[in-house]
């Protein structure tokens, strides 16, 4: 029984492989569920536009979820995560009994490559990044997979529009490069007289004034400086970064992005 379960196992795998060239591309996907009581946006490069969708249960013989959505990434591929996020991995028995799980926290604005990125196991190996996963709050996993190496969750295909996933996903455009400047003009033609001199740039507008900010009452106001994030004013004021969740719900009004924050303005300190 077991050697017939193999056999099926690598003839699925082997399928699976084969259609692996879906389009890679850059996206922001975030699930609708949360992770931790928070909404996680992951940005994504070299995603595919498939991802699987495994009902967990039906490895135990029933349905009805929970269930793993599985994201292919090509070599090369990179995923970062805008809140820390802890990726795992467990290890069954035959018998589904639990050998070990591997597990690494990912901060915010970490950029890990998926084929380079590996982990050190409990069974004394080295694995990638294949079948690694978050657990989301409504009990089930979004996972990370490198097609590569894809592991066991080769078994199902990846036949699954990216757009259908569960959440949001939307293309990613990176910031566009700085405009060259303009060339010099060239001088005239008569030669005697020097082209006139290109009209002046005009003056940038001076940055707007930041908006007012009410202090709550035995809370303290930061005037943000160049090279400061949420982390670092954490360490400055608590002794340690990992409170920069709470500078951000205290100045959710004024921080839309936690990652995005400009010299000359005011964080409220609790």
């Amino acid at each position: 029984m077991k050697k017939a379960i193999s056999l099926i196992l690598a003839i699925l795998l082997v399928s699976s492989l084969f259609i692996m060239g879906a389009s890679a591309a850059d996206k922001t996907i975030t699930p609708t569920a949360t992770i931790g009581g928070q909404t996680v946006t992951m940005t994504a490069t070299g995603v595919q536009e498939t991802y699987t969708n495994f009902d967990i249960m039906t490895i135990f013989g029933s349905s009805g979820g929970p269930y793993t959505y599985a994201i292919w990434f090509d070599y090369g591929g990179t995923f970062s995560f805008d809140k820390d996020v802890t990726l795992s991995k467990t290890y069954y028995a035959e018998d589904f009994s639990t050998l070990g799980t591997d597990s690494k926290l990912i901060k915010a604005g970490e950029v890990i490559n998926v084929a380079n990125g590996t982990y050190s196991s409990t069974l004394g190996t080295t694995v990638p990044w294949s079948e690694f996963s978050v657990t989301l709050d409504d009990g089930n996993s979004w996972m990370i997979v490198y097609s590569g190496d894809p592991g066991n969750y080769a078994t199902a295909t990846p036949n699954t529009p990216l757009s259908s996933f569960p959440g949001t996903v939307a293309n990613y455009a990176p910031p566009a490069p700085a405009a060259d400047p303009a060339p010099a003009p060239a001088p005239s033609d008569g030669g005697s007289e020097p082209a006139p001199a290109p009209a002046p740039a005009p003056a940038p507008a001076p940055a707007p004034a930041p908006a007012p900010v009410d202090i709550p009452e035995g809370a303290r106001a930061y005037t943000v400086v160049p090279g400061d994030c949420l982390w670092s004013i954490s360490q400055r004021f608590y002794g340690t970064g990992t409170r920069w969740g709470e500078l951000w719900e205290a100045n959710a009004a004024t921080i839309k992005n936690p990652r995005m924050i400009f010299p000359g303005q005011i964080v409220i300190i609790p």
